[in-house]
């Protein structure tokens, strides 16, 4: 992720040697916004989809 030429990694990267902190910053939230919609959104659809037989943990 962080040896690309190209890519929130490699802008995370850059921002960060620069020391342009409002940058890397907001590039960490895009981050963070992207994972969580992979998470919440992309992966739990695949997991209820292949792995429905399961039984869920109450708490």
């Amino acid at each position: 992720m962080f040896a690309s030429s190209s890519g929130i990694g490699f802008e995370m990267r850059t921002a960060s040697q620069l020391f342009r902190l409002p940058e890397f910053l907001t590039w960490i939230l895009a981050f963070y916004v992207l994972a969580l919609f992979l998470e919440k959104v992309v992966l739990e659809v695949i997991e209820r989809r292949f792995f429905g037989w399961r039984k869920t943990i109450a708490s």
